[in-house]
């Protein structure tokens, strides 16, 4: 990375986002075909220090914010939505893991001469056993984001010496003793390589487990949970739909609605009013996105969220995809049958948002019903909320 780079404001990182489009745009058909991020996409990710710019810079990042990050996405998106999540995974779990492990851990996994690439999965798809000088670990995680990319792998894991109240927990490994299984056959979100990752019979020093609550750093135990993982997930759904929208409003004076009396789709009132709808429902799932991050932002550093801006965090992040997935209706709807060709960008921008907006911790229905029962003073939906939250599910 560069000293530019490194130094620079929020505004810098998205420059510099913003001029690798170019190059992501001409790659964004060879990502989808190869279900991975291209070699050059990488390498010119590392080089540039976006995949490191929630690292805090004693470690050799950028320590930016989760806003900045979510701009820095969201304009990698309108390139290439698969590699705005990759991205942005590998960028905020590498981060996670300088909070998550202990400072022996941290040490070992940022020993080389550039930070490292760290992917993760937080469901509990592993077993990790008690061993002399550490624990054996065993299991398979799917939808690994970014495994393909990564040098580390921090999984969550029951910790189990047989005892029947096993606690949870994560794991740090190195990919070099795990196997890669390819289950990744999607429909969105092809380019992301969020295949399975297996361990058998993996020794894990106990520098590199975290049982919870035991020994997890301040700064993570601090952090929300739930509204972390979900809203992390915005930016590249956000500038997926941004460019669904450049695309469609550059397009209206070269268009005609065809079988009707409009020789460009910028005369037509419905398709000027359903532009104007779309443009607003995006800028909601942005107001939506800034709330939850700035209460992220702020809270991580200070304290504890209470359980109301928790579950309004949650609320925060899956109304914002609600709005996103209308969004892409209303633009996709403008386009017409063409956009749904092979060849038009915008269907792979629009079954990226889908495949993306329907990830497990943006669930629309259930998230709202959250945040009314705790309006209401009724017990939370999910383990993921109340006193006994835990970061594993």
């Amino acid at each position: 990375m560069t000293e530019t780079y490194a130094t620079g404001t929020g505004d810098d990182l998205v420059a510099v986002a913003s001029a690798m489009r170019p190059a992501l745009a001409a790659r964004a058909e060879l990502c989808e075909r190869e279900r991975r991020l291209p070699e050059e996409t990488v390498k010119e990710l590392l080089d540039s220090g976006l995949f490191h710019m929630r690292v805090p810079r004693a470690l050799g990042g950028l320590g930016c914010d989760e806003r900045t990050k979510a701009r820095v996405t969201a304009e990698t998106a309108k390139a290439c939505p698969s590699t705005a999540w990759v991205l942005n995974i590998l960028a905020g779990t590498t981060a996670a893991a300088t909070a998550g492990l202990p400072e022996e851990g941290v040490a070992e996994i940022f020993a080389g001469a550039h930070p490292p690439l760290v992917c993760g999965v937080n469901a509990l798809g592993g077993t990790a056993t008690r061993v002399p000088g550490g624990y054996r670990v065993d299991g398979s995680w799917g939808f690994a984001s970014g495994c393909l990319h990564a040098g580390w792998a921090v999984m969550g894991v029951r910790f189990t010496d047989g005892a029947a109240d096993a606690s949870t927990g994560i794991v740090c490994m190195p990919m070099s003793e795990l196997s890669v299984n390819d289950t990744w056959h999607v429909a969105g979100m092809r380019g992301t390589g969020s295949n399975t990752v297996v361990a058998k019979e993996v020794h894990v020093p106990e520098r590199l487990a975290v049982p919870v609550p035991d020994g997890i750093a301040p700064a993570l135990q601090r952090s929300p949970l739930a509204p972390a993982f979900s809203a992390l997930l915005l930016g590249p759904l956000l500038g997926a739909t941004e460019s669904m929208l450049e695309t469609v409003a550059a397009g209206l004076d070269r268009r005609r609605v065809t079988y009707f009396s409009y020789a460009r789709q910028s005369d037509s009132h419905v398709v000027l009013n359903a532009l104007g709808d779309a443009a607003m429902l995006i800028d909601t799932a942005w107001l939506h996105t800034d709330r939850v991050l700035a209460d992220i932002d702020a809270e991580a550093a200070t304290g504890p969220m209470d359980m109301h801006t928790s579950a309004r965090g949650q609320a925060d992040s899956a109304h914002a995809v609600r709005a996103l997935r209308r969004a892409a209706a209303l633009l996709m709807g403008i386009a017409g049958a063409s956009a749904y060709a092979e060849s038009n960008p915008l269907q792979r921008a629009w079954r990226d948002l889908e495949a993306g907006s329907h990830h497990a911790m943006l669930n629309t229905p259930h998230s709202l019903e959250l945040y009314g029962r705790v309006l209401a003073g009724a017990e939370p939906n999910s383990p993921l909320w109340g006193p006994e939250a835990t970061l594993f599910a």
